[in-house]
């Protein structure tokens, strides 16, 4: 079992059920809320319709899933919510990619 595979595994045990609708690939990764000391990501913006949050999530996920491919029109599903990525990098062992890291912003829900 290679390192990916190891980190796949604690995901599957430990993170939350995520798909890729553009495909319908279901997978476990961890998305949570970043948290900054100035809480520059946990700010509101006025809009004419009422508050809207533009908070930033961490997203780890398995190196199955390829996500720097990923154009802006595509999103994640979580919980619930849909997420898109604001950027995505390999996160690299030795010489092997062990999972994917990202910062997701909500996407906002089509009317």
């Amino acid at each position: 079992m290679n390192q990916a595979q190891k980190v796949e595994l604690k995901m599957k045990k430990y993170g939350v059920r995520t798909s890729l609708p553009k495909d319908g690939r279901e997978f476990y990764a961890f998305i949570q809320p970043l948290r900054y000391k100035s809480k520059m990501y946990l700010e509101t913006v006025k809009t004419p319709i009422g508050d809207a949050s533009e908070s930033r999530f961490l997203y780890i996920g398995p190196a199955s899933v390829d996500v720097t491919i990923l154009d802006e029109t595509d999103v994640i599903r979580s919980n619930g919510m849909s997420y898109y990525f604001v950027i995505a990098e390999p996160v690299w062992f030795s010489d092997e990619v062990i999972y994917y890291r990202a910062v997701l912003k909500k996407a906002r829900e089509a009317e």
